[in-house]
């Protein structure tokens, strides 16, 4: 029995260890899909707070967020989200979609920009607060934390960004000021296409021709004064480990954008899309 039961525990070491350096294979939609939309706009003084998590296991996106302050007497913040959560996208074409004729639901819905986007969060904040009250309270200031993960564990091509600010960075006080425009974008779903495999324009792969490659993508631009990071990893058991720490504490203006992308390589054995669907 002990034998066996090691044994068991071999073959489960070895199927992950196998799936972990596979090619990446098209992750379908679910039949039944499902959007999640929202839409805030904020502006004022006083005390801040805004908590999410966003977990979709049917197309591989986990989204967590958090961020707290306050703006004392004299200080003030604004605030803008657009946030959509999309499992797909049905469209008037055949197999691969190149004939892009009619968008019925799309994030992007327009013939320049076809590409699915499974999720995207564009994000605007500004906050400001007095420096003799940030220097006299503790709790005057603004913190925040942010993780955009697209877990292998469902499919996903297992690429991970986090950015910290004020006191989520460890030993650091809440940030005094900070202007930030931020875009994610997650491609999760993306469709095997022989007759378009990027070959000669990786830059572009997926960019005219959609469903090709999924991607997270962290683009960021950030102006502040206090402490404020980024961590990001992307790794595949025995192939891929890549990590990216930045970290900055004073008063700083910084631009990043962070892309992970990984083209599809054959079709998900066992399922082919609807005639229509993509």
């Amino acid at each position: 029995m002990k034998k066996m039961g090691m044994i068991l525990a071999a073959l489960v070491i070895t199927m992950f260890f196998v799936g972990g350096v596979a090619a990446m294979n098209a992750k379908n939609p679910p039949d039944q899909r499902e959007k999640f939309v929202e839409y805030s706009a904020v502006q004022g003084s006083g005390q801040i707070l805004y908590e999410k998590s966003v977990l979709d296991k049917a197309i591989a996106v986990d989204v967590h967020e958090l961020m707290i302050g306050d703006t004392g007497l004299n200080g003030s913040f604004a605030m803008t989200i657009h946030e959509v959560l999309n499992e797909g996208v049905r469209l008037d074409c055949h197999g691969n979609c190149s004939n892009m004729t009619n968008i019925t639901d799309p994030i992007f819905g327009d013939d320049d920009r076809p590409v699915m986007t499974n999720f995207e969060c564009n994000k605007m904040v500004q906050f400001e607060t007095q420096n003799e009250e940030w220097i006299n309270s503790p709790n005057v200031g603004l913190s925040g934390t942010t993780t955009y993960n697209t877990p292998a564990f469902h499919g996903g091509i297992n690429a991970q960004v986090t950015e910290n600010f004020g006191s989520a960075v460890v030993g650091e006080q809440p940030l005094r000021s900070l202007q930030k425009d931020e875009t994610t974008t997650m491609t999760t779903t993306a469709t095997y296409n022989a007759s378009d495999r990027c070959v000669t324009n990786w830059r572009d792969c997926g960019k005219y021709k959609p469903y090709t490659a999924n991607e997270l993508n962290f683009d960021t631009k950030n102006a502040f004064n206090g402490a404020w990071e980024t961590k990001s990893s992307w790794k595949k058991v025995c192939s891929k480990n890549i990590q990216h720490h930045q970290k900055f504490v004073g008063e700083f203006q910084v631009d990043k954008n962070l892309i992970f992308k990984e083209e599809v390589t054959k079709p998900c054995p066992g399922k082919v899309p609807r005639e229509g669907d993509c």
